[in-house]
């Protein structure tokens, strides 16, 4: 199978795109045009550039994918309410989806991680409504 992996630079994307070469698939990365490449350089695969605000430019990334793994779900990077970090989230996930809709692609995972939240300062697990204070690091 040709499956396409969204978010490979980071680590849960690099360890899923490692797994898709070890069962002998082929390996498709989208990406933005900025990704730092430094963490894929040990992986054989095929680049293509995407904008992921753009249904229509996702869609042409993933022509001739038999599957997709996004791994790159949305992480906040500014400060803000978590009503509206849902809404942006959303916004972004409408997007791929969309996407995956122009293309008729049907085998789609879309996972994110809980790092998305912020810690909680009681040490209990983070839930939405825990907010940050400052720009995520």
């Amino acid at each position: 199978m040709k499956i396409a992996v969204i978010g490979a630079t980071g680590m849960i994307g690099h360890h899923t795109a490692k797994a898709v070469l070890e069962k002998g698939h082929e390996l498709v990365v989208l990406r933005r045009k900025t990704s730092n490449l430094k963490r894929i350089s040990d992986l054989n695969y095929i680049d293509r550039i995407i904008d992921f605000n753009n249904s229509s430019s996702i869609a042409g990334g993933l022509q001739d994918i038999d599957a997709v793994i996004h791994c790159g779900a949305y992480y906040p990077t500014e400060p803000r309410h978590w009503k509206e970090e849902v809404i942006v989230a959303n916004n972004q996930m409408e997007i791929f989806y969309d996407a995956c809709k122009m293309v008729h692609l049907k085998k789609i995972v879309y996972l994110g991680a809980a790092i998305a939240l912020p810690k909680s300062l009681d040490g209990e697990p983070g839930t939405e409504k825990l907010i940050y204070e400052s720009r995520p690091k």
